[in-house]
């Protein structure tokens, strides 16, 4: 009884590691995914702004901040 409630002790462990390293895999791919499509606004605003569209239209068109567009 003893070796069967370790070996359930135990079976439930590796099931918990296993869900934890999966949910830190999940959220550093969503976490590069996000990062990735950020610098992509970013060089696209960076583009438009070498191109003299007016700021507001750059932040509007694209969703990155206004201050942030200035600041490029």
């Amino acid at each position: 009884m003893a070796t069967q409630i370790l070996q359930t002790i135990s079976k439930e462990e590796r099931e918990r590691s296993l869900y934890q390293s999966q949910l830190i895999y999940e959220l550093d791919q969503r976490s590069e995914k996000e990062s990735a499509v950020k610098e992509a606004k970013l060089e696209i605003a960076r583009n438009l702004k070498l191109k003299n569209i007016p700021i507001d239209v750059i932040s509007e068109t694209t969703g990155v901040p206004l201050d942030e567009v200035a600041a490029i």
